[in-house]
């Protein structure tokens, strides 16, 4: 299976997608910085911040994400790649493997550029502003407990991009279990994308739903999950990777349910 997830992800990193999708990345992580900054300096009127959103990692991740899933998984279902695969004797099961692999590795790159340039931002000490409550980046720039940037302030905040990265790749997950049953990439941005924030947007909604709130404590959409912050303790980001793996584990298991079963044109 090594040899296979080193092409993939040969064959990932070098497709214009995936460049493409690291850039607007970029792009997108300095403008939301920029963005938080010149409002909490008071260069830019507060009701501006809204265009934070769709800057935001949560907008971002998801989007590309899905985009990135149609890509590179169904794309290699369109071009026969995963069919050779098989062929040359591997197994679905493996196949299957490497490609979440990948493209959680994928999922992580995307999200680097968040994680560098906010960390680089929060040392600074200055004044940021949060427009959009629903970003870990936002809520770290804000620093509204004036956590000190030290060295115990470094390390929680690496312990909380790693729970983010667990939760945004558990989000993400559906898009392998589409891609494998639906093997359409349309089908897969649109289920990704417009489904999980559908499904955000209800939830918010179905906060004051005691019952509804208790039911998606145990996945990634949980509201909670996506905005930890420096004051969150270690029993709550343990908690949200926890069920984040849980998450990403049931995803394969039923992908691979589906995968098996299908049948390869």
């Amino acid at each position: 299976m090594p040899n296979l997830i080193r092409a993939d992800w040969y064959k990932l990193r070098k497709s214009k997608a995936f460049i493409l999708s690291s850039l607007l990345s970029f792009i997108s992580a300095l403008g939301m910085n920029l963005i938080s900054y010149w409002i909490g300096q008071g260069q830019m009127a507060a009701e501006l911040g809204s265009l934070t959103f769709s800057l935001s990692d949560l907008f971002i991740l998801t989007l590309l994400g899905s985009f990135l899933a149609g890509s590179f998984i169904c794309g290699d279902f369109e071009h026969r790649t995963i069919q050779d695969a098989i062929s040359r004797g591997h197994s679905r099961f493996k196949v299957m493997l490497s490609k979440a692999i990948v493209y959680f590795i994928a999922t992580a790159v995307l999200l680097l550029p968040y994680i560098v340039i906010t960390s680089i931002a929060f040392s600074t000490g200055e004044k940021f502003s949060t427009p959009y409550a629903a970003s870990v980046f936002l809520q770290i720039l804000d620093n509204k407990s004036d956590i000190p940037f030290d060295a115990e302030s470094l390390l929680k905040l690496i312990a909380v991009m790693l729970t983010l990265l667990a939760v945004y790749a558990a989000r993400l997950s559906i898009c392998i279990l589409s891609s494998f049953v639906l093997k359409k990439s349309s089908l897969v941005v649109g289920i990704g994308f417009g489904g999980t924030m559908l499904l955000d947007q209800s939830l918010g909604l179905g906060n004051n739903l005691p019952t509804v709130a208790k039911l998606f404590s145990y996945t990634p959409f949980a509201s909670g999950y996506t905005v930890v912050t420096l004051d969150a303790s270690a029993g709550e980001l343990f908690k949200a990777t926890a069920v984040s793996l849980a998450f990403i584990a049931l995803m394969l298991a039923v992908s691979y349910s589906a995968f098996r079963k299908s049948e390869m044109k």
